[in-house]
Parts: structure tokens; C-alpha cells; sequence
């Protein structure tokens, strides 16, 4: 519903708004990347029984039958599809050393989103960034039109220096009015 608003509610709604976006942004990068870390959580543990991995995977009859008996090895649902789905080539020492720097890689980033969902501080410091960089996106910018007007001198109506009120009517309008010797003020 629309409302009236002063620039002091326009600045706390705005506020208020890209706080929410915020927590909602970085709620969904936890959840993200709680996700990608525990399939290398998965793939890691697979990694260290590989044999015995292989060997369920080639002796199963179907591959459900296989995510079967993966599950039974203490891995979720998540992790058990990822590695029933998981390329040979990604097997090798190499794989194994890129899979932990990945996973520390995406520790930091779920601590990193928890601290800024429960802190409004760190909430305020990226909006106060996000405005900075919007500022100097557009500080180079040249204006294409020119605010104001110059004033000819014929276009100046010069009026002898006398007494005058201004006011606001009931309904919004600026009038004037001018001191007459001796009738008092007289609407113009």
C-alpha cells in the first residue's frame, strides 16, 4: 500500500531492505557451500577406500544397487550420488591434495557467511562498500543535461522596494501580498 514517507523513513527502509538481502545472500552461500563441502568430504573418504569402493561399484548389479551398498558405508545420500557419478580421472594423488585445499577453501567460506549472518556490523560495513564502489562507478561520469537557467536582463522584472508578505494558501499555493499606504495588504 503506498505511504507517505520522509527521507528518514526512505533511508531506514532502504536500510532495512539490504540488510535482508544481505542475510538472505549469504544464507545462501553457507548452504551452497556446505553443500559442495560435503560431497569433498565424500569424495575424500572414498578416496582412502577406493579399492573397496570399486569393487561395489563393478560387483553391483545396477546402480542403484550400488548407492545401496555405498550408503551402508557411512556416507549420505549427497555424497553417494556424487561418487557413484564420479570420473576415474579425478582418482589420482593429485586429485586427493586439490580436494583439501578445496575443502579448507570452503570451511573459510562458511565461516566467513555465518559471521556476516550474525553480525549486523559486518552487514552495515558491506552496504557502506556496495555505496562506496557505486560512487565511484558514477563519479567520472559528465551530467548530459544541464540543471538551472540563466536569466536574461529583460526577462528580470524589477519592482520598487515595498513592503510584502508571502504565504501559503490552503491549498498549497504561494501568494503574496503588498502594503498599500492606506488600506493595509492587497492580494496581487
Amino acid at each position: 500500500m503506498p505511504k507517505l514517507m520522509g527521507v528518514k523513513d526512505i533511508l531506514e527502509s532502504f536500510i532495512n531492505f539490504r540488510l535482508e538481502v544481505l542475510q538472505r545472500k549469504y544464507t545462501f552461500i553457507k548452504d551452497e557451500a556446505s553443500g559442495k563441502l560435503e560431497i569433498i568430504e565424500g569424495y575424500i573418504k572414498a578416496l582412502s577406500m577406493i579399492d573397496k569402493i570399486i569393487s561395489i561399484i563393478r560387483n553391483s548389479d545396477s546402480e542403484d544397487e550400488a548407492i545401496k551398498t555405498i550408503l551402508s558405508l557411512g556416507f549420505s545420500v549427497r555424497q553417494t550420488k556424487a561418487i557413484v557419478n564420479l570420473r576415474l580421472g579425478r582418482l589420482t594423488k593429485l586429485e586427493n591434495l586439490s580436494l583439501e585445499k578445496e575443502k579448507l577453501n570452503l570451511e573459510k567460506i562458511i565461516m566467513n557467511a555465518e559471521k556476516i549472518c550474525k553480525s549486523n556490523t559486518l552487514k552495515y560495513n558491506e552496504i557502506i562498500s556496495d555505496l562506496d564502489e557505486s560512487l565511484n562507478l558514477f563519479k567520472d561520469i559528465n551530467r548530459k543535461t544541464e540543471i538551472g537557467f540563466e536569466l536574461e536582463e529583460e526577462d528580470l522584472i524589477l519592482h520598487p522596494k515595498e513592503e510584502m508578505v508571502f504565504y501559503y494558501s490552503n491549498i498549497g499555493y504561494l501568494k503574496k501580498k503588498k502594503k498599500k499606504k492606506d488600506k493595509g495588504f492587497e492580494l496581487s
